[in-house]
């Protein structure tokens, strides 16, 4: 084993025997990273060889070193949407944009808390998505944003080469309010007397399709036509 400075693309080995068969290959080495490892070669000193040889070091880039964290990452709530736009990193393929329900935000508290976290792929050289809220999330999210929600969302850089990146800063993204997906049932009424009747009906029981916060209730009437 023999250790050559950054830089140097060649070395000298020495103190070989003639005649014997040696394996080589040479491991790029940086801090916080597993070694770039080069094909093996081999080679046999033949009594016409000296027994001082150059070993060519084939150009290795140091590809396990993980790319570069994303950064100016910013969110905006649209009326039915959600954007994220984030800085391009140089040698990405993709992106990975990760939102997890921050702790007690669910439906704002309409909802019991639990935990809840989508995942989106984005393509370079995209930069910036756009996600409904609680509609068809395609074939490349995860799971739908629930409305009326806080996310945590984060940002990382991905590259079939050299790896993850460390997750950008967390930014925080209220989504919107959008229309309820269930109705009131129930609904009955009786005759009170001869000009008045009472309506009742049940609320939403589930207050993950509300969508929102209920402020109130329309009832509507008409007189049936004779």
């Amino acid at each position: 084993t023999k250790t050559v400075s950054q830089g140097s693309t060649s070395t000298p080995i020495n103190d070989l025997t003639n005649g014997e068969t040696y394996t080589f290959s040479i491991e790029a080495i940086a801090s916080n990273m597993l070694p770039g490892v080069s094909e093996e070669m081999t080679i046999t000193l033949g009594e016409w060889l000296q027994l001082q040889f150059t070993l060519t070091i084939p150009f290795l880039s140091l590809s396990n070193t993980a790319p570069d964290t994303p950064e100016g990452v910013v969110t905006a709530a649209e009326s039915s949407s959600v954007t994220v736009s984030w800085g391009a990193v140089d040698d990405a393929d993709r992106y990975t944009v990760t939102f997890s329900m921050a702790q007690g935000t669910n439906q704002e508290g309409l909802c019991p808390t639990d935990s809840h976290t989508a995942t989106l792929t984005v393509d370079v050289p995209s930069t910036t998505v756009s996600i409904a809220v609680g509609g068809d999330v395609g074939s490349t999210v995860t799971d739908e944003l629930r409305a009326y929600t806080t996310y945590e969302v984060t940002v990382e850089a991905v590259s079939d080469v050299r790896g993850t990146s460390r997750p950008s800063e967390t930014r925080r993204v209220l989504t919107p309010q959008t229309s309820a997906r269930e109705a009131p049932g129930d609904v009955r009424a009786e005759a009170e007397s001869s000009t008045e009747i009472s309506v009742q009906w049940s609320g939403l029981s589930n207050c993950r399709l509300v969508n929102g916060r209920i402020t109130q209730y329309r009832v509507r009437y008409t007189a049936k036509a004779d």
